[in-house]
């Protein structure tokens, strides 16, 4: 009877716990204009999610998450809707809903686009353009990139900080939970998560802490949470180059017309290590041609961005071969110009990194990866 007394005690304890764990909110749908809207044929409904900033402080600060749903025209339509969030993490969401009308899940089910806390159309957002203005000073002056890279995250952090935004709720957690509360403020019973890149990990992370909602998964190239990028990026890097080289040196239609270019590709870039170039850029509005500095990092940094554009993937063996010749010229300002256009990494890309992935990167792996890829 005694043993039995502990184990009536321990469980209404647990239960205790559990009842207080409960949320002390309610989330709340509030209508919005539209940011976005579907095609004129699919009926576009645009509204905020509104839910705690900090889900441990229930009674503090409200957040606004704003989510379209284009509603499909089936009138014997699944009930269980598809839901889309997309990458970076930090990347906006909602303009995902303009192609809609052309993708075969609108034709048995609604499609709803959710803005991630944090992004661009979210009330807060975490933009700040700190990171990227600091890394076009370190090209307009031959500063130290990573120096100036880290200036601009302090001055990005401090600038949100100074605004009341809470840090520590910008995360996958955190993001997965609003998902959820959008679940149940909608009165769905099920959904079907759809999530591109980062979101590839987020949905898993909604799956997980939140199985009962959910009817299926699709994973458009995703980037799991059990995968650390920043330990991976150069070898991910290299099997992508390998590959498209690989296939451009096997084509026997072709006839090389660049000739062999994987070990020439290894040869060069091994050779320009620490190598410094120059060259003449004007940017755009400006009156005055700077001389920027650049190495071997920015032509690889310009191939890697080719590699993430599919029409042009097909270019990359020309493009080494000209960057193995010399001729960088072309290409740099190319790369220059989107350093000089975009604004840099979002506040919400850091908060996400800095609780999700580096906290738990391995500086000695991360270093490794560059005396296997000089």
């Amino acid at each position: 009877m005694k043993k039995l007394s502990v184990i009536i005690l321990v469980i209404l304890t647990f239960s205790a716990t559990f009842a207080q764990k409960k949320p002390a909110y309610t989330p709340k749908i509030e209508p919005c204009p539209c940011a976005f809207k579907a095609d004129s044929s699919l009926k576009t409904t645009c509204a905020y999610l509104i839910v705690p900033e900090n889900r441990n402080k229930p009674n503090g600060k409200t957040i606004k998450l704003p989510f379209i749903i284009a509603e499909s025209n089936n009138p014997n339509k699944k009930k269980d809707p598809v839901l889309f969030t997309g990458g970076g993490p930090g990347a906006s969401s909602l303009g995902f809903i303009g192609s809609v009308h052309n993708r075969s899940l609108i034709k048995d089910r609604d499609f709803i686009t959710f803005e991630q806390r944090g992004t661009h159309f979210a009330v807060p957002n975490l933009d700040c353009n700190d990171i990227g203005e600091a890394l076009k000073k370190a090209f307009m002056y031959n500063l130290p990139k990573d120096s100036m890279l880290l200036v601009g995250v302090k001055q990005c952090r401090n600038k949100l900080l100074a605004q009341g935004i809470d840090l520590s709720a910008y995360n996958t957690v955190e993001s997965a939970a609003d998902i959820e509360d959008l679940r149940k403020a909608l009165k769905i019973d099920s959904l079907n998560l759809f999530g591109a890149s980062y979101s590839g990990g987020l949905m898993p992370t909604v799956l997980k802490n939140y199985p009962d909602g959910i009817r299926s998964l699709i994973l458009d190239s995703p980037l799991p949470l059990f995968v650390n990028i920043d330990e991976e990026e150069l070898v991910n890097f290299n099997e992508a180059l390998n590959t498209v080289l690989t296939k451009y040196e096997a084509d026997t239609i072709g006839n090389l017309p660049y000739g062999k270019l994987k070990d020439r590709f290894k040869q060069y870039f091994t050779a320009i290590t620490g190598k410094d170039f120059t060259i003449k850029y004007l940017p755009k509005d400006a009156k005055d041609s700077l001389t920027i500095h650049y190495s071997q990092s920015e032509l690889i940094g310009y191939l890697l961005n080719t590699l993430y554009d599919f029409s042009r993937i097909k270019d990359i063996p020309m493009i080494v071969s000209e960057m193995i010749q010399g001729h960088h010229q072309v290409y740099i300002k190319d790369f220059l110009s989107g350093i000089f256009r975009n604004g840099g990494p979002s506040g919400m890309r850091m908060s996400v990194y800095c609780s999700d992935k580096m906290a738990y990167a391995r500086d000695a792996i991360i270093q490794q990866q560059y005396q296997l890829y000089p």
